[in-house]
């Protein structure tokens, strides 16, 4: 359902979205502190955490209850250091953030305790990007509770239909849409977008560029054609280009300034159907829109006749880096 763009809170969650989460990046560790299986110690530390995060009990009572179900006597401070030195910031997501506040107000709500989220926010300014945080064991309300919900609606002057929740836990989701807001299950930076328009059909993201690309698939690999809007920094070209054939940085001169090279591959591949549409973040906190379309080859034999300067890599695997390569990105979308 459409909803005016200027209207919406977005709220997104702490840890599982902006940062990875610690219990996991540390449970390693506390395995063979702890001597129980991983299974074990993350049971005893989830059937705690909620007190911990209302701010029923501090850090020290809280690995106490650890410690005692475990049958252990580990130094609180030992543990809460553990823990939190395996917090890492998700880049790809800050820039995701810094995007949307072009536009529209953004917060972040948590389900968390005060006293650690102070000591990583000292050391990663989550606050300096987003200063409005709110933490559970201040507002003495977890997710997926309907009054989060109704407090921001207050604090923000927004009706709850208007509040965007972008979180990794799918009950948080569940009770952000039975609350009557919307819930984005986050599970990565790159698929968001697609997420926004079909959900609210708008986009909380403005971008910096826009282009549409053509897989062509063969039997042995795929060749990338790619229509960009002009100023672009990375191409320009009003033309359909290609970009790369897989491994290949190569561009086929034949395909790039014949136009009648196209009409002629168009009578070679079958209808072009599209496939999605999807974000990708850019360096220097800059996002590409791409539209991405499908056809396959239908006589290889006379495709390669026609374009023989493609033969040399048509076999070839992409194997790129898709954190920095946004073709690379595309083709595992697709893949």
């Amino acid at each position: 359902m459409y909803r005016k763009a200027n209207d919406l809170l977005v709220v997104f969650d702490l840890f599982g979205v902006v940062f990875s989460k610690g219990l996991a990046g540390a449970i390693g560790e506390l395995e063979h502190i702890f001597q129980h299986d991983r299974t074990k110690i993350a049971e005893v530390y989830e059937t705690h955490e909620p007190a911990f995060d209302l701010g029923e009990i501090n850090e020290r009572e809280f690995w106490r209850l650890v410690n005692r179900d475990l049958d252990r006597s580990v130094n609180a401070r030992i543990l809460s250091n553990l823990v939190i030195s395996d917090y890492r910031v998700r880049k790809d997501v800050i820039s995701l953030i810094k995007n949307v506040q072009r536009n529209f107000e953004v917060v972040v709500y948590s389900n968390y305790r005060h006293e650690w989220f102070q000591r990583l926010d000292r050391k990663h300014g989550i606050s300096k990007v987003v200063p409005q945080i709110y933490i559970s064991s201040i507002t003495k309300i977890l997710k997926p509770d309907q009054e989060v919900f109704n407090l921001l609606s207050t604090e923000h002057s927004k009706p709850v239909e208007n509040i965007v929740l972008i979180d990794d836990n799918i009950a948080n989701i569940e009770g952000a849409n039975s609350a009557g807001a919307t819930g984005l299950l986050y599970s990565s930076t790159d698929i968001i977008y697609e997420q926004m328009i079909k959900e609210l059909g708008c986009s909380l993201i403005e971008f910096d560029y826009y282009c549409k690309v053509l897989l062509i698939r063969g039997p042995n690999g795929s060749i990338f054609l790619q229509r960009r809007r002009k100023n672009s920094i990375m191409f320009f070209s009003d033309a359909l280009a290609p970009v790369y054939v897989q491994e290949s940085n190569e561009i086929s001169s034949k395909l790039a300034t014949d136009s009648a090279g196209f009409k002629r591959l168009a009578s070679l591949v079958t209808e072009p159907k599209h496939q999605k549409t999807i974000s990708i973040s850019l360096p220097l906190d800059r996002w590409a829109c791409v539209e991405v379309w499908i056809a396959d080859v239908i006589d290889l034999d006379l495709f390669l006749n026609e374009f023989e300067d493609i033969e040399a890599v048509w076999p070839s695997t992409y194997a790129g880096d898709s954190s920095h390569d946004p073709v690379g990105m595309i083709i595992r979308s697709v893949s």
